[in-house]
C-alpha cells in the first residue's frame, strides 16, 4: 500500500516543484503563452499569491509525486486562502495521493495560519475527471457555480452603440466604492491584490451618469481581459454594462475580450456578455471550508 511522505513546502522546493508541475502534472501549461512555461509558471506563483509555506508536498521513495499550491488574499472582506493548483504525477494517481495532500492540509493547517476560509475551483462534480469529489470527502462543499465567457471571433461582437452615459478613463481606481458595486466573484481570481500587483497594464474606466459615478472595468488591453466589472445596483437594468464593455472593446489591441470565472449569481453582467456575442468557453464549480 502506497504510504507516501506528506509535508508542507518551503522556498526552498521551488525547482522541485516547478519540475514535477511543468513534467509531469500539468506539461501543456504554458506552452501556448509568449513567457514559455517557466515564464508562465513563475508569473502563476506571483499573480496567485502562492505562499510555499502554506502548501503541501507529498514525496515516496525521495520523488515528489504530488501538491497543492495554496494563495491567500482578501475574499469578502476576510483574508482567506485558495488553491493555485493541486495535482499528482500520472504513476501514482487514484492511490488517495490527492486526498491525503488535502487532509494533511487541513488538519494541519490551523496551526499555521489563523485564516478561517479555504476555497477551491474545480471542474464540475459531475465530470470523472474532477477533483471536486475528493474535495468533498474531505470537507469542503459546494459553494457556487463559476462561468468564464469569450468572444470567439472578431465578428461576434454585436454592440448596441448605446451613449447614455459619460465613460472616463480614471488614474486611480476608487476600492471604497468598487467594492460595494462587485458582486461575488472566484475567491483568487480579479481580486484587488492580483490588479496591483498588474496595475501598470491595467485601464480603469468609470461610467458617469449626470457627473455621478454609477459603474466601472478594470482591464488588461493588451490580452483583452476584463478584470472587474460592476454597477450601482439602481443602474444594473440600464445600459452601463453595455457601455464600459463597448468602450474596453474599443480600446483594447486584443479583440477577442474575456472575462473569467464570473459567479452565476452575476446574472445582468452574464446577459450583457452573451448579447454582445460572448461565448461561454468554462464551467467551473467553487468549493468552500471554514476551519
Amino acid at each position: 500500500m502506497l504510504n507516501p511522505e506528506y509535508r508542507w513546502l518551503s522556498k526552498n522546493d521551488y525547482e522541485i516543484v516547478k519540475k514535477t508541475c511543468l513534467e509531469e502534472v500539468f506539461p501543456e501549461f504554458g506552452k501556448k503563452n509568449s513567457r514559455g512555461p517557466e515564464g508562465a509558471f513563475d508569473r502563476m506563483l506571483v499573480m496567485r499569491r502562492v505562499n510555499f509555506n502554506l502548501s503541501v508536498g507529498a514525496f515516496y521513495n525521495d520523488q515528489m509525486i504530488g501538491f497543492a499550491l495554496m494563495g491567500t488574499g482578501i475574499f469578502k472582506d476576510k483574508m482567506s486562502i485558495h488553491d493555485c493548483g493541486i495535482g499528482t504525477i500520472p504513476t501514482y494517481r487514484n492511490q488517495g495521493v490527492s486526498s491525503g495532500i488535502l487532509r494533511h492540509f487541513i488538519d494541519q493547517f490551523p496551526t499555521k495560519s489563523k485564516i478561517k476560509y479555504s476555497f477551491i475551483s474545480v471542474k464540475p462534480r459531475r465530470l470523472k475527471d474532477s477533483i471536486g469529489r475528493i474535495c468533498e470527502k474531505v470537507g469542503y462543499i459546494y459553494g457556487g457555480d463559476l462561468h468564464s465567457y469569450k468572444l470567439t471571433s472578431k465578428k461576434a461582437f454585436t454592440p448596441i452603440n448605446s451613449q447614455k452615459f459619460d465613460i472616463r478613463k480614471v488614474h486611480k481606481p476608487n476600492w471604497p466604492i468598487y467594492h460595494q458595486w462587485q458582486r461575488s466573484f472566484a475567491a483568487w481570481e480579479r481580486t484587488q491584490e492580483a490588479i496591483t500587483i498588474n496595475a501598470p497594464y491595467e485601464v480603469f474606466l468609470e461610467a458617469y451618469h449626470q457627473n455621478n459615478s454609477v459603474g466601472f472595468l478594470i482591464g488588461d488591453p493588451r490580452y483583452g481581459k476584463i478584470s472587474q466589472i460592476g454597477v450601482q445596483p439602481a443602474y444594473e437594468k440600464e445600459a452601463v454594462f453595455f457601455e464600459l464593455i463597448e468602450h474596453f472593446h474599443k480600446i483594447a489591441p486584443h479583440k477577442y475580450l474575456r472575462m473569467l470565472n464570473i459567479s452565476t449569481q452575476e446574472i445582468y453582467l452574464i446577459e450583457t456578455l452573451q448579447k454582445l456575442g460572448f461565448k461561454k468557453i468554462i464551467e467551473l464549480e467553487e468549493l468552500k471550508l471554514s476551519f
